[in-house]
Protein backbone atom coordinates (compact mmCIF):
# COMPACT_ATOMS: atom_id res chain seq x y z
CA UNK A 1 0.00 0.00 0.00
CA UNK A 2 1.32 3.28 -1.10
CA UNK A 3 1.50 5.84 1.58
CA UNK A 4 1.02 9.58 0.30
CA UNK A 5 0.60 11.05 4.23
CA UNK A 6 4.26 12.62 4.20
CA UNK A 7 4.33 15.73 6.10
CA UNK A 8 8.33 16.67 6.19
CA UNK A 9 8.24 19.17 9.84
CA UNK A 10 7.17 15.96 11.65
CA UNK A 11 8.64 13.05 10.30
CA UNK A 12 11.24 13.58 8.20
CA UNK A 13 12.49 9.73 7.80
CA UNK A 14 11.03 8.88 4.57
CA UNK A 15 11.91 11.40 2.69
CA UNK A 16 15.64 11.52 4.08
CA UNK A 17 15.74 7.71 3.36
CA UNK A 18 14.27 8.05 -0.20
CA UNK A 19 17.13 11.15 -0.83
CA UNK A 20 19.84 8.69 -0.01
CA UNK A 21 18.23 5.35 -2.15
CA UNK A 22 18.25 7.69 -5.14
CA UNK A 23 20.99 10.08 -4.10
CA UNK A 24 18.75 13.33 -4.14
CA UNK A 25 19.96 16.24 -2.46
CA UNK A 26 17.05 18.45 -3.13
CA UNK A 27 13.36 17.67 -2.38
CA UNK A 28 9.82 19.25 -3.26
CA UNK A 29 6.66 17.71 -1.62
CA UNK A 30 3.18 19.17 -2.84
CA UNK A 31 0.39 19.11 -0.67
CA UNK A 32 -3.07 20.43 -0.76
CA UNK A 33 -5.92 20.65 2.27
CA UNK A 34 -8.34 22.69 3.36
CA UNK A 35 -6.26 24.51 6.06
CA UNK A 36 -3.36 24.90 3.84
CA UNK A 37 -4.76 24.39 0.47
CA UNK A 38 -1.68 24.66 -2.39
CA UNK A 39 1.51 24.21 -0.27
CA UNK A 40 4.86 22.82 -1.17
CA UNK A 41 7.98 21.94 0.53
CA UNK A 42 11.31 22.65 -0.59
CA UNK A 43 14.53 21.48 1.10
CA UNK A 44 17.85 20.09 0.86
CA UNK A 45 19.71 17.72 1.68
CA UNK A 46 23.42 17.64 3.25
CA UNK A 47 25.04 14.49 4.76
CA UNK A 48 21.99 12.03 5.02
CA UNK A 49 20.98 15.11 7.32
CA UNK A 50 18.35 18.09 6.32
CA UNK A 51 19.79 21.21 5.80
CA UNK A 52 16.84 23.47 5.60
CA UNK A 53 13.49 23.56 4.23
CA UNK A 54 10.58 25.89 4.09
CA UNK A 55 7.01 25.38 3.07
CA UNK A 56 5.35 28.05 0.78
CA UNK A 57 1.74 28.13 -0.11
CA UNK A 58 1.11 28.65 -3.86
CA UNK A 59 -1.12 31.83 -4.67
CA UNK A 60 -1.63 33.02 -8.08
CA UNK A 61 -0.39 30.36 -10.56
CA UNK A 62 0.42 30.41 -14.18
CA UNK A 63 2.11 27.64 -16.15
CA UNK A 64 4.10 28.15 -18.55
CA UNK A 65 3.09 29.01 -21.98
CA UNK A 66 2.50 25.82 -24.23
CA UNK A 67 4.60 27.56 -26.90
CA UNK A 68 7.17 28.04 -25.01
CA UNK A 69 7.39 24.84 -23.07
CA UNK A 70 10.88 24.03 -25.44
CA UNK A 71 12.38 27.12 -24.84
CA UNK A 72 15.11 25.50 -21.75
CA UNK A 73 16.61 22.71 -22.66
CA UNK A 74 18.57 20.45 -20.52
CA UNK A 75 21.55 21.80 -19.24
CA UNK A 76 20.56 25.38 -20.77
CA UNK A 77 22.02 28.21 -18.22
CA UNK A 78 19.39 30.56 -17.08
CA UNK A 79 19.61 34.27 -14.81
CA UNK A 80 17.88 35.04 -11.75
CA UNK A 81 17.29 38.62 -10.75
CA UNK A 82 15.89 39.20 -7.26
CA UNK A 83 14.61 42.49 -6.45
CA UNK A 84 14.29 43.81 -3.38
CA UNK A 85 16.91 44.77 -0.33
CA UNK A 86 15.45 42.22 2.07
CA UNK A 87 17.39 39.26 -0.29
CA UNK A 88 20.32 41.20 0.67
CA UNK A 89 19.70 42.21 4.45
CA UNK A 90 17.10 40.04 5.91
CA UNK A 91 18.25 36.44 6.98
CA UNK A 92 15.01 34.31 6.13
CA UNK A 93 15.09 35.84 2.87
CA UNK A 94 18.71 35.40 2.08
CA UNK A 95 17.83 31.30 3.21
CA UNK A 96 15.07 31.32 0.71
CA UNK A 97 17.12 32.86 -1.70
CA UNK A 98 19.78 30.18 -0.97
CA UNK A 99 17.38 27.76 -1.23
CA UNK A 100 16.72 28.49 -4.88
CA UNK A 101 20.36 29.54 -6.29
CA UNK A 102 22.30 27.57 -3.75
CA UNK A 103 24.64 29.46 -1.36
CA UNK A 104 28.37 30.17 -2.82
CA UNK A 105 30.46 31.39 0.06
CA UNK A 106 29.55 27.80 1.75
CA UNK A 107 30.27 25.95 -1.61
CA UNK A 108 26.79 24.16 -1.61
CA UNK A 109 25.47 23.88 -5.30
CA UNK A 110 22.65 22.39 -4.39
CA UNK A 111 20.74 24.32 -5.68
CA UNK A 112 16.70 24.27 -7.17
CA UNK A 113 17.50 25.33 -10.75
CA UNK A 114 21.59 24.93 -11.58
CA UNK A 115 23.24 21.82 -9.93
CA UNK A 116 26.22 22.91 -11.28
CA UNK A 117 27.68 26.46 -11.21
CA UNK A 118 29.60 27.88 -14.02
CA UNK A 119 32.29 30.98 -14.12
CA UNK A 120 31.27 32.07 -18.24
CA UNK A 121 28.81 32.20 -20.34
CA UNK A 122 27.68 33.39 -23.58
CA UNK A 123 25.40 36.31 -23.38
CA UNK A 124 23.28 34.98 -26.77
CA UNK A 125 22.66 31.47 -25.44
CA UNK A 126 20.91 32.59 -22.14
CA UNK A 127 17.22 32.41 -23.46
CA UNK A 128 15.20 32.07 -19.89
CA UNK A 129 14.89 34.09 -16.92
CA UNK A 130 13.52 34.57 -13.96
CA UNK A 131 12.59 37.65 -11.36
CA UNK A 132 11.72 37.20 -7.99
CA UNK A 133 10.68 40.23 -5.95
CA UNK A 134 9.24 40.94 -2.74
CA UNK A 135 5.70 42.06 -1.80
CA UNK A 136 6.02 43.78 1.22
CA UNK A 137 2.72 44.38 1.61
CA UNK A 138 1.33 41.11 1.75
CA UNK A 139 4.24 39.59 2.57
CA UNK A 140 4.74 37.18 -0.50
CA UNK A 141 7.66 36.68 -2.96
CA UNK A 142 6.81 37.42 -6.89
CA UNK A 143 8.62 34.86 -9.16
CA UNK A 144 7.65 35.57 -12.63
CA UNK A 145 9.28 33.14 -15.56
CA UNK A 146 10.64 35.31 -18.74
CA UNK A 147 11.97 34.40 -21.90
CA UNK A 148 14.98 36.43 -23.35
CA UNK A 149 14.98 38.13 -27.02
CA UNK A 150 18.25 39.80 -27.86
CA UNK A 151 18.50 41.74 -31.46
CA UNK A 152 22.06 42.15 -31.94
CA UNK A 153 22.83 44.65 -34.37
CA UNK A 154 25.02 43.28 -37.49
CA UNK A 155 27.92 46.35 -37.65
CA UNK A 156 28.76 47.17 -33.79
CA UNK A 157 28.35 44.89 -31.19
CA UNK A 158 25.25 46.57 -29.12
CA UNK A 159 22.55 44.58 -28.61
CA UNK A 160 18.99 45.53 -27.68
CA UNK A 161 17.82 43.04 -25.37
CA UNK A 162 14.02 42.47 -24.33
CA UNK A 163 12.12 40.44 -22.06
CA UNK A 164 8.39 38.64 -22.41
CA UNK A 165 6.85 36.79 -19.53
CA UNK A 166 5.98 32.99 -20.60
CA UNK A 167 5.79 31.62 -16.99
CA UNK A 168 5.53 30.14 -14.79
CA UNK A 169 4.36 32.64 -12.43
CA UNK A 170 3.70 31.98 -9.24
CA UNK A 171 3.03 34.32 -5.80
CA UNK A 172 4.66 32.20 -2.90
Amino acid sequence: KLDLKINPFINSDKIIKMCIKYDFHQFIIGSHSKKRPNNIVIGRIYNGEILDMYEFGLKNYIPIHNNNRNLCEIGQKSCHFFAGHEFQYDPNYIAIKNIFVGNEYLNLTLDLWAPVSCKNIILSNLKHSSLYSVDSINNLINMRGYKIISDEAMNNHESNTSFECIGPCVDF
